[in-house]
Parts: C-alpha cells; sequence; structure tokens
C-alpha cells in the first residue's frame, strides 16, 4: 500500500526509446505539451537510464513549456514519479509497475505493448488510449487525473493485475 501523498501538478512521461520509436513518442508528446499548457501542468519528459536525448529533444520539441528529467537512482526516480499527478507512456515496463502500484497513468499505444492479448479489443479503455486525435488524448487524461481513489484502486485491482500485479517486496 502506498503512503498518501501530496500530488504535485506535474505530468511525467516515461520515454520508451526516442530513437527506436521517434514519430510514436513525437506524436504522443506534442499533445502532451498542448494538454499541459491548456490546463497549467508542469511537463516532464523523463528519459531512460543510460540515454541522454536533451538535444534531440529540444531540436524537435522547441517550445519551452516542459522539461527534460534523467534520473540515475531508482528511488530517487520512484519518489519523483510519485509525486505525479499523471505518469504517460507508450512502451514502459516501469509505467506498468507503477500502474499496479495504484499510481494514476495513461498508457499510449497499449494494445500493441500487451503480451497477454487481455484488451486487444479496444483502442481506448480506462487507463489507455490512442494517442492520434488530441481530442481523445485530452478526454483520456482529464477522466483519469479526476478519477475518484476508490474508483481507481477497483480499475488498478480489476485490470491492471492481470498485466502486472504488485509484488511488494517483489517476491
Amino acid at each position: 500500500e502506498m503512503k498518501k501523498q501530496k500530488k504535485k501538478k506535474i505530468i511525467t512521461y516515461i520515454s520508451s526509446k526516442i530513437k527506436l520509436r521517434p514519430e510514436l513518442e513525437k506524436r504522443i508528446f506534442e499533445k502532451l505539451i498542448k494538454f499541459s499548457k491548456k490546463f497549467k501542468y508542469n511537463l516532464f519528459f523523463l528519459d531512460r537510464p543510460g540515454q541522454n536525448n536533451r538535444k534531440i529533444l529540444k531540436d524537435i520539441f522547441k517550445d519551452d513549456n516542459w522539461n527534460y528529467l534523467q534520473i540515475k537512482s531508482e528511488s530517487l526516480k520512484i519518489k519523483f514519479l510519485n509525486q505525479s499527478k499523471l505518469i504517460t507512456f507508450a512502451h514502459s515496463t516501469l509505467g506498468y509497475q507503477l500502474l499496479s502500484r495504484g499510481l494514476k497513468c495513461v498508457a499510449f499505444n497499449h494494445n500493441y505493448y500487451n503480451y497477454s492479448n487481455l484488451f486487444k479489443i479496444s483502442k481506448n479503455g480506462e487507463f489507455w488510449c490512442s494517442p492520434d486525435k488530441y481530442n481523445l488524448v485530452e478526454k483520456k487524461l482529464l477522466e483519469v487525473i479526476r478519477n475518484r481513489d476508490t474508483k481507481w484502486k477497483k480499475i488498478v485491482k480489476t485490470k491492471v493485475s492481470k498485466i502486472m500485479f504488485y509484488d511488494k517486496n517483489n517476491k
């Protein structure tokens, strides 16, 4: 069980390797920049361990309305992510781990990263949506952010545990 922590007005995007999937990452992050501006969130791009894509990213997203982040320490990374009001990702095991721990997350491209084939049915679900249309992305982000904790816990228990079960001491 996670300690109740005051969430800051932060949205964090966990990178899935910008060099591997530049178009997907670009499509997602552009929408997150627009959303963050509109709803006054601080947006962070959390790079993968051992990667430094600050220059590439600053060239692609000239807008200054976001922050580049690289955290080597696992515990500091988790501490930062725990403070985010929302965590977003496309291909990220860490994202699914955070989701299984009950953090509010939105997965993009979820049906392609779906080893268990549980949710292949829809492009849009309780914690995932396609990154293609801004209005749908905005709707999904707001829906997850505004979910009551009790409702969110139920979603995590019924849906997320089928993908990745939270095991507190990693047994």
